[in-house]
């Protein structure tokens, strides 16, 4: 499932207090999807790490009958069989020895698909009491994302021209790190640190590996020259990159400029713009500033932009 399906259909489970297991690579925003949905329902929210916890008693368990919420455990198969089985009761009586959890507390579990290290079996009387929902990575959810969380330009763009590098684990590399969507955003960090020369290539290789972080950075040296945006807007602007890196810097920018402008007039001066594009990169903008809630179809250039990009009969 991808993140925004996973989250609709937590977000169910838990109004309706069913047990769910959420399943997939690490750093791809599991424990964030909970997060979220806690939030947005102005819920409490318990973070349980069970790996790191020795016996039952460790365990943290929620005491606020009043307001609700949601007791997470996260890495489940890293647990040993004595918490697991703890977890277990919980799910299944909703009880831990005296504990009793209260009526408007839900229950959510992860676990990591691709570790098998460190791993134990999750027995089938815990499996069998769970709904499983397997969440895979979306360069599409993550992208929307990405502009609501004002990532680097260089970031989405990068991601858009490769975006089978949002995830890069591989079991067989020697390397400390890899990229996942969680790296990624430790870049955005980075990069609004300004960490810069030897420095900057060390921290990207920390968070990304070397192979990825060397291509990264070889991407954003060839963001410039490009289009002066502002002149885009103000509908002074003719110039166009000709290159897969250049259109894919521009989609991204245009789309975080447009976000910042709004105004009608500045967003008709773009979607003329967008005219001398590609398809695909004008299709690219028009989706993702869509997915953000920009009501583009009300311009008047509206009509422009669909005449000439709509299917010929």
């Amino acid at each position: 499932m991808t993140p925004v399906a996973l989250k609709e259909t937590l977000h169910a489970l838990v109004l309706k207090n069913v047990p769910a297991c959420l399943w997939g690579e690490t750093g791809i925003g599991k424990s964030a999807i909970v997060r979220d949905i806690a939030h947005e329902r102005q819920i409490g929210m318990i973070d349980v790490r069970v790996a790191v916890h020795d016996t039952m008693q460790a365990l943290q368990l929620p005491q606020d009958a009043v307001h609700g919420g949601i007791l997470f455990f996260d890495d489940v198969h890293k647990a040993s069989p004595e918490l697991q089985w703890a977890c277990y009761t919980l799910i299944d009586n909703r009880r831990l020895g005296t504990f009793v959890l209260p009526d408007n507390w839900a229950i959510v579990v992860a676990a990591t698909t691709q570790e098998k290290r460190h791993a134990y079996e999750m027995p089938p009387e815990l499996r069998n009491r769970m709904v499983h929902l397997k969440m895979e990575v979306s360069p599409l959810d993550w992208r929307t994302w990405a502009f609501r969380e004002k990532i680097d330009d260089s970031i989405i763009s990068f991601l858009g021209l490769r975006p089978d590098a949002l995830l890069s684990f591989d079991p067989t590399s020697k390397e400390k790190n890899f990229a996942t969507p969680r790296s990624w955003a430790f870049v955005n960090t980075i990069l609004s640190a300004k960490v810069k020369n030897t420095a900057l290539f060390e921290a990207l290789c920390g968070a990304l590996g070397t192979h990825i972080a060397q291509e990264f950075l070889a991407y954003r040296e060839e963001m410039v020259p490009l289009p002066a945006f502002h002149e885009i807007f103000e509908g002074r602007c003719h110039e166009y990159s000709k290159t897969p890196s250049g259109l894919h810097i521009t989609a991204s920018v245009l789309v975080t400029q447009a976000l910042r402008h709004q105004e009608k007039i500045a967003l008709n001066h773009m979607l003329l713009y967008l005219l001398k594009l590609e398809p695909e990169f004008a299709h690219m903008i028009v989706r993702d500033l869509q997915a953000q809630g920009i009501r583009l179809e009300r311009l008047a250039a509206w009509k422009a932009y669909h005449s000439t990009f709509a299917p010929k009969a």
